[in-house]
């Protein structure tokens, strides 16, 4: 299934991974349940990261980061940013 490949994939990442300024994960936990969710978010915490982007739709990763910046579309069709 989709959600064991991702799985599988971050598996894969926290074992090569030794030391990496950037990642970026764009919508990569789109496909798990809210368990597996958390065992790939905690495999991603272990790795040697500098800076990691997550982009998601997901609520629950706000206790993940230290920083989130939200993008919203206002009644005029502007994009509104909100950072915190």
């Amino acid at each position: 299934s989709s959600g064991q490949k991702t799985i599988l994939d971050i598996a894969f990442l926290s074992k090569i991974v030794n030391r990496v300024g950037l990642m970026i994960f764009d919508e990569f936990l789109k496909n798990l349940d809210p368990e597996n969710t958390d065992v790939c978010l905690d495999m991603i915490k272990e790795m040697n990261v500098g800076c990691l982007l997550l982009t998601s739709h997901l609520e629950s990763l706000q206790a993940f980061n230290n920083r989130t910046i939200r993008l919203e579309l206002n009644e005029s069709g502007l994009t509104k940013i909100d950072i915190s």
